[in-house]
């Protein structure tokens, strides 16, 4: 009677151990299957901040090569022997005082990074890339940060306020072949 009772008692032990496995393995598995979700949120929503960043910075380069056009209109008037008027200087000059902004979409990477979610991507080259696109658009900034001192201190903010007082522009050819501009 006593092996009878012995082996009841560890069939149920066994029995209690297999049930609680199993929960165990159900749980892990829910666990699991929730964090993958999260993960392919999170994955969804950097590739909409991405895609509206890439819109915005395709918005910028076209703006950036506007600027250089009329910059280098702006140098062809000068250098070109005919008559020029002071409204069309002003228009391409413009450019060498506008300044080019981007704020990249980066919402989803914030809160990933405040929630700590952002160790739910497991994909080394994706930290890669972040890193190497933070590194540029933090050279952008500092160099933007330089264009604004320059520009609110140095030569080009007296040329700035000169030039839009100016009456005429006087041409003079100077030692090289080359026109020079004055400022009257």
């Amino acid at each position: 009677m006593k092996s009878t009772y012995i082996k009841y008692a560890v069939g149920e032990t066994i029995l209690v151990v297999v049930g609680i496995l199993i929960a165990l393995s159900i749980n892990n598995w829910n666990e699991q299957r929730k964090e993958n979700t999260v993960r392919d949120n999170l994955i969804n929503d950097l590739r909409i901040d991405l895609q509206e960043t890439l819109k915005l910075l395709e918005t910028t380069e076209s703006e950036g090569s506007k600027m250089k056009w009329e910059m280098e209109e702006f140098f062809r008037i000068m250098q070109n022997e005919n008559d020029y008027s002071i409204d069309s200087l002003r228009a391409y000059l413009l450019s060498f005082f506008r300044g080019l902004s981007l704020e990249p979409q980066l919402s989803a990477l914030t809160e990933a990074e405040n929630t700590g979610q952002l160790h739910l991507i497991e994909s080394k080259r994706f930290f890669l890339e972040l890193t190497s696109f933070k590194r540029y658009y933090n050279s952008f900034n500092m160099i933007g940060e330089q264009m604004v001192q320059s520009y609110t201190s140095g030569s080009l903010w007296e040329m700035r306020k000169s030039f839009g007082f100016m009456v005429k522009v006087v041409k003079t050819r100077n030692a090289y072949g080359g026109y020079e501009m004055s400022f009257i």
